[in-house]
């Protein structure tokens, strides 16, 4: 076995150091993509997006508590789960600490995190008003 010459070793450790660092972007960007998504509201649950964005950024504090209250009677009986409930909770305390904005804000990212997760799914054929199902 041949030893390795100071340049060999040099080259060697930048090589390593430059895969090292690769690693740690890709690891670094797979986290911030999981933390930056999110929750997954539940297809029957979306139109409390809508009503939550509407009363923040109508700034609508009667509206706000009507949103609240619905979603913690879904979440009662079962409807909605503790991620989508949790994500609820945290923009409707923006918007009570008076973020108004940050809580639109918030709202409208939430909903754009849902726009591709339920479009590939087709609706039951209780759905359409004939039965049947549209195929193209």
């Amino acid at each position: 076995m041949s030893e390795l010459s100071f340049s060999e070793m040099i080259r060697d450790r930048r090589v390593i150091s430059g895969l090292s660092i690769l690693l740690t972007i890709v690891v670094l960007m797979v986290l911030w993509r999981w933390w930056a998504t999110p929750a997954v509201i539940e297809q029957n649950n979306l139109k409390y997006v809508q009503l939550l964005w509407t009363a923040t950024s109508s700034r609508n504090p009667s509206q706000l508590n009507k949103v609240e209250e619905a979603i913690r009677q879904r979440a009662t009986q079962g409807e909605m789960s503790p991620a989508a409930l949790a994500e609820f909770e945290r923009i409707i305390r923006q918007a009570q600490s008076g973020a108004w904005e940050e809580a639109s804000k918030a709202c409208y990212h939430l909903a754009e995190g849902q726009q591709n997760r339920w479009r590939s799914q087709t609706p039951d054929n209780s759905q359409q008003p004939h039965g049947l199902r549209h195929t193209h």
